[in-house]
């Protein structure tokens, strides 16, 4: 059994230079998303995906004064909340999500019955 794969090698090395296959092309693009040549197009990202000219980000200011009536077990408070929006367009619709201790531990929700 051994004998069959070197002779195998010695026959494939030894056939004539223009037998052979030509080397495979290897593509040298790497390729990218729609949204990553939007980017592009639009001058928020440079061909290295650091942020461009025209990139922007929302940024959030928030004072959150809250009172807990401990009788009661009542929370009252106000919210202010600031938004800066850098971009040429408008901010439609702003979500605001109020989790209260969902990953605390002795939460009775996250109880098992």
């Amino acid at each position: 059994m051994r004998i069959r794969p070197i002779l195998l090698l010695l026959a494939a090395a030894s056939a004539p230079a223009a037998a052979q296959q030509p080397a495979r092309a290897v593509r040298r693009t790497i390729p990218i998303t729609r949204a990553f040549e939007a980017g592009l197009a639009s001058g928020a990202r440079d061909s290295l995906g650091t942020p461009g000219p025209r990139y922007w980000q929302l940024r959030t200011d928030y004072v959150i004064d809250a009172r807990l009536d401990v009788t009661t077990g009542l929370v009252t408070g106000r919210e202010t909340i600031a938004i800066d929006n850098p971009s040429d367009s408008t901010l439609g619709i702003v979500y605001l999500r109020l989790l209260q201790n969902l990953f605390a531990p002795n939460v009775e929700r996250a109880e098992s019955e």
